[in-house]
Parts: structure tokens; sequence; C-alpha cells
């Protein structure tokens, strides 16, 4: 598939819109992509340069084709936005092919290197991510009807409930922050932004200051705030790959929300400077938090499903419970539905902790006079 992809970019690489002569040959190096993805990822090479000038991913089931058709149409719509963090922040599409029956697409490969997490820059990450969020959201923000936000968080409510057989008083937690973000602001209509879907590190690209986000084949339009932002920041210090176990990742979590310390300082920081850009108030962010985990935990659970029906269990392994349970009970029990009712049994140190850190991020903004004054500013909790 690549000889044939290389023969057409050549073929055609004068209406390309790649700022280099055309090159002798292109060779390409594979990445390693997430379970689930189901595409294969490469990037290209032209002639002797070190730097890539292509990303190319090739479809392995039908259901990538259609989310690679999808990224292939948000960043064509993108790369026309000359608004702050649109154009600037995307890899341009460059070519969109089919061959052999497999969905490839191309675009342009980010300068620079993914983010790494630690070396004493995780301040710096943070508040480069947290700039690039506020301008993406702000460029994307909408305003929809609150029923019809309705239709898009009550069914994820349910299904999560049902799914990981949650009990009835986790159940009712779920349904108040989904009541508290539908009618909490006492408004006909809510503000809502399109959403990238997994901001990993190993989606971020720094080229001294200019930052690329890549993998947009989950991205979403009309979604809620903070989704993104709670992303970047819990998956910060998770490794790329699923060969630690369960209670690994556990302790990594406590350490970014659950446990005093610089981590969370830094957290709590972040959190105000996004929900004082975007005015989202401080009273939700909890509960937008435990959304955002019930929504990743749904979206593991159907990654796993389907890497079953592929003949691939890429599980978690647990030191507490050794013995495997059947896969289907398994699968419920993995990273993320883990996270969700670790988060709802230990939520009274997350308001504690976070929302301390939060709060005196906008007391030193803002000072206690003019916080006092302004009663409507949203970072004020209500």
């Amino acid at each position: 598939m690549l000889p044939e992809l290389s023969r057409r970019l050549l073929a055609n690489w004068s209406n390309l819109p790649l700022n280099r002569p055309k090159p002798e040959r292109l060779h390409f190096l594979g990445m390693r992509t997430q379970v689930g993805d189901g595409y294969a990822l490469f990037f290209g090479l032209a002639d002797d340069d070190p730097q890539a000038c292509v990303m190319v991913k090739i479809a392995r089931v039908a259901d990538a084709g259609e989310r690679l058709r999808h990224e292939w149409t948000l960043l064509g719509q993108y790369s026309q936005d000359v608004r702050p963090g649109m154009r600037d922040a995307v890899p341009q599409p460059v070519a969109l092919e089919e061959v052999n029956g497999a969905v490839m697409t191309v675009f342009t490969a980010p300068a620079g290197m993914p983010l790494d997490a630690g070396a004493g820059r995780d301040a710096s990450h943070f508040n480069r991510v947290l700039d690039w969020l506020i301008q993406f959201n702000t460029a994307t923000r909408v305003q929809i009807p609150v029923h019809e936000l309705a239709r898009k968080i009550q069914p994820v409510v349910a299904e999560a409930i049902d799914t990981f057989e949650l009990s009835q008083s986790e159940a009712n937690i779920l349904e108040a922050w989904a009541n508290q973000i539908l009618h909490g602001q006492k408004r006909s209509s809510l503000d809502v932004f399109d959403r990238h879907g997994n901001l990993s590190t190993a989606n971020i690209w720094l080229n001294r200051r200019q930052l690329t986000v890549i993998n947009w084949e989950r991205a979403t339009h009309a979604d809620l705030p903070l989704l993104d932002l709670f992303s970047f920041m819990t998956l910060y210090r998770f490794p790329n790959s699923r060969r630690l176990p369960l209670e690994a990742f556990l302790d990594l979590f406590r350490g970014a929300y659950l446990a005093e310390g610089s981590q969370v300082a830094l957290v709590g920081r972040t959190i105000a400077g996004y929900c004082r850009a975007l005015g989202v108030p401080l009273s939700q962010v909890e509960a937008h938090f435990g959304l955002f985990l019930a929504h990743s935990a749904l979206d593991e659970f159907h990654m796993l499903t389907a890497a079953a029906e592929r003949g691939y269990l890429p599980l978690l392994a647990s030191k507490k419970a050794p013995v495997r349970h059947p896969y289907r009970r398994a699968i419920k029990e993995q990273l993320w539905a883990s996270l969700l009712k670790l988060f709802v049994t230990e939520r009274d140190s997350f308001r504690r902790i976070v929302h301390a850190s939060i709060q005196d991020s906008a007391f030193k903004r803002h000072g206690a006079k003019s916080m006092s004054m302004r009663s409507g500013d949203p970072v004020q909790a209500d």
C-alpha cells in the first residue's frame, strides 16, 4: 500500500500543500498507535531529510476508515480558520486516498517532538496547553438549548450506570452531576465546544513555541467544557501503553487529584485559568470531572469490546486480583471504570484539595475585594 501511495503523492507533488521541492523518493517510519485505534500510522520522510514531511494513516478496520474520513473533513475546516489556536495548531490535509479498499489519509507532519512529562517542565507544558485550549474553545464555542444538551448527557449517564452496574448511591451521584450541569446556571441555553477527544502527550507536539495537536479522528462538536483539559491533565503522567498494573494508574491519578502536593496545585491553577477564561462556574468542576470519567469509561469499554471481537484482549493486570474474570466481566473493571468509582468514593478529597487550590488561585489573581464585588464572576464558587 505504501509504495502505491508514494507513487501517487510524487506524481501529484506540485498540487500538494507541501512547502518543499519534490523529492526523489519517500520512505516511511511506522509509529506505535493506541489500542482500539484501528489504523496504522507512518511518518513519511523525503530523501535524506531527517524531518518527516507527511503523516499517513491506513485504516485496518471499517469503523477506523469512517473515523479517518471524519478527521479529514474536520481538519479541512480547521485549516481554513484563521482564528488563534485553529489553523496554526493542526496538521494540514494533504491527500485522501483509497488503496485496495483501505482508506488512507495524508497530513503534514508535526514539527518538533511530543510532550515529555517531567524534567521540570510540567508547569510550562500545562500553561502552553491551557493557552491553546482557551483559544480553541473560544473559537469553537456555540450555545445550544439545555434540552438538546440533555439529550447528549443523559444517555451517557444511563449507559454508565447500566454498563458498570453502579450501586444506587453511585447512580444518584452521576445523575446529580448531570442535573447540576444542565440546571445549575438556570439558563435556557448553555455553551458547548469542539473537543479533541484524546489529548494525551503523544498527540501534542512542540517545536520551540509552536504547538501542533494531531490525531483528531475522535473529535466531536458541541461538547461540554473542560473535557479536553481533564483528558490532558489525567493522561499527562500515564504511560502510553497498558503495561503497568491497574494499581499504578490509580496511584498516578491520586497524585494528580486526591493528594496534596505540587501536582495538585498545578492542576488547580490550570482549572482556575480555564474556568476564568471560558466562564465555567467553579461549583460545577466536580460534576464536569465526574462526567468526564463516565464518558472515558464508556469509551474504554467500547474499545475493549471491539478489540475482543477482533480476537485481541488488551486487559490491565492487577496485583490485588491476579485471578482473571471472564472477559465480559473484566472489561467492566478496567482503568477508567476504576477511576470513576474511585472518584465517586473519594470526591470529598477532590473538593477539599483541588477546589481549595482553585479558589486560592482565583483569590491570588483577583484579590478578596474584587471577588466580593463581582458576585457573577465565573471564578467564584456559587
